[in-house]
């Protein structure tokens, strides 16, 4: 969605644009050896081919890691290797147009992602501005395809159910292999790519979105809010509405 001139100053004017502190750091509370952020371009590229492919779920998968900085067992729901059940990224605390919410598994921290905000348009009117429309475009088409019984939102287009670790590996290097992305993209990469394209548009708290418990690699105590969570979101959507006319 096109900003209008108002709506983009507005956003501008929410957060100044500074250094990006999350740039190059590793994220050492999850990070395995090799990862490394996902750029935009990539995360586009794996989600057009995984649609292309079949696996609608794993497109989604990708967009609540990398849009709303998931950890890849709440986005999967994985089970731990002692049999305890994640349950999941669930589709009642959805609501279009509105925010998403969760509670993380591994931190127990409540999460909740404003989806829009409503500033004024060049007309004078209230304009609302989607913050994260690839995210709600990834929704949108996994809600049509599965069944109304369906509590979480990530399940696999062959059974119905939520996905191994096993198979949402195979799944992941094929979508890789054929989309010419590199076998080592991981869904860590995905969540690190949207902590740092937050880190890029200004933000240096990531906690309202990304549920930590503390900053310590920037040594940053910020509470974590919900309007923190969407001056996050319109700082984000600035950022990249402000790449896309660069590319033009």
């Amino acid at each position: 969605m096109a900003l209008s001139t108002e709506a983009s100053a507005l956003i501008r004017g929410l957060t100044g644009v500074k250094e990006n502190p999350f740039k190059g750091m590793g994220l050492s509370s999850t990070a395995a050896k090799g990862n490394r952020e996902t750029s935009r371009a990539e995360y586009n590229l794996y989600r057009e081919t995984a649609r292309k492919m079949g696996f609608q779920s794993m497109a989604t998968a990708a967009a609540l890691c990398f849009e709303c900085c998931q950890r890849v067992w709440d986005a999967f729901g994985f089970e731990d290797p002692d049999g305890k059940e994640h349950r999941g990224i669930e589709w009642a605390g959805y609501r279009p147009g509105e925010e998403i919410s969760l509670v993380q598994s591994k931190t127990g921290n409540p999460v909740t992602l404003p989806l829009s905000i409503v500033v004024t348009g060049e007309d004078g009117k209230p304009e609302t501005v989607l913050l994260y429309p690839e995210l709600e475009e990834e929704l949108s088409r996994s809600r049509a395809m599965v069944g109304a019984a369906a509590t979480v939102i990530v399940i696999e287009e062959r059974n119905g159910k939520k996905y191994t670790e096993r198979r949402m590996s195979t799944i992941n290097r094929k979508i890789c292999e054929e989309a010419g992305l590199p076998k080592t993209m991981t869904f860590t990469g995905f969540r690190h790519g949207g902590i740092t394209e937050i880190g890029d548009a200004g933000e240096d708290d990531v906690r309202a979105v990304s549920g930590h418990k503390t900053l310590a690699i920037t040594r940053i105590y910020n509470k974590a809010s919900a309007e923190k969570a969407r001056r996050i979101g319109a700082a984000r959507r600035e950022h990249i509405t402000a790449l896309g006319a660069l590319d033009r």
